[in-house]
């Protein structure tokens, strides 16, 4: 596929941004029951229109404003189906990832900061539905990013941030589906040692009651705390509790809530 997109939407816009897509989707099922293959490309070039490098009236290099980038976005997908005695299954594999490459790069000066950040995940899903009223599903993902930034010393230096996170649901169901009960739990960390440390513990619990043939009662809560090894020894009250550095000072609750609901379908 193609596309073509700017924003000059008019003649006051000096210099618009323009990007055109290629693209390439492929999917491939052999038969019913048998694993499914998904593929997913696109490729976009970006530009502004800016040919020239800003200069002084004396012909000095000020800044380089052009833009000329190529994004790469893969995806891949794999989803395998299982049909046992008492429970059929579904194993889903993706992966992911996300690159840019400046057309213009041996053309720029040796100080020039290209700001692209880049992103590769893969994840990995489990679901399950028994004989009996049960469905469970699990998930496993891990992301990293390499962030481009500038140091005290006005260097172009790379950070990466690897981020993993394991989620579980389960849901039964009681008197012929009109009662429905989900409970979950999820870890993410950033696989960090030290004080740079962060763990987060979720957990949620909720249902759904057909009370009547299209009115739903619906309760969803939740709860997630947070774990950072970087306040146990700090020197700050980061609880607020007016003790620094207790046992518990690096815990704490990242979010919370109760949702309830009551909805009619016409």
């Amino acid at each position: 596929g193609y596309r073509y997109r700017d924003n000059k939407l008019s003649d006051l816009i000096a210099n618009p941004v323009t990007s055109k897509t290629f693209s390439l989707n492929t999917t491939l099922v052999p038969g019913p029951g048998a694993p499914s293959i998904i593929i997913n490309m696109q490729s976009i070039g970006r530009t502004n229109g800016i040919n020239s490098l800003d200069r002084d009236q004396y012909g000095n290099y000020l800044s380089d404003s052009r833009e000329n980038s190529q994004a790469l976005n893969i995806m891949g997908s794999v989803n395998i189906p299982g049909k046992f005695k008492k429970l059929t299954t579904t194993t889903s594999i993706n992966v992911s990832s996300i690159s840019y490459s400046d057309n213009l790069e041996s053309q720029r000066e040796a100080d020039y900061f290209f700001s692209k950040s880049e992103t590769q995940s893969i994840s990995a899903t489990f679901s399950t539905r028994f004989n009996i009223p049960l469905k469970t599903s699990s998930t496993f993902n891990k992301t990293i990013i390499n962030t481009p930034y500038l140091d005290a010393d006005n260097i172009a230096s790379i950070q990466e941030n690897e981020w993993t996170s394991f989620s579980t649901t389960s849901q039964y169901s009681f008197f012929k589906n009109k009662l429905r009960s989900r409970i979950g739990a999820d870890f993410t960390t950033n696989g960090e040692k030290g004080s740079l440390g962060t763990k987060l513990f979720g957990a949620n619990l909720g249902g759904d009651w057909d009370i009547l043939d299209k009115l739903t009662f619906t309760l969803n809560s939740s709860l997630r705390l947070i774990d950072k090894d970087g306040n146990k020894n700090d020197g700050i009250d980061n609880d607020l509790d007016g003790k620094i550095d207790e046992l518990r000072e690096n815990w704490s609750i990242s979010n919370s809530g109760i949702n309830i609901t009551l909805g009619y379908r016409f």
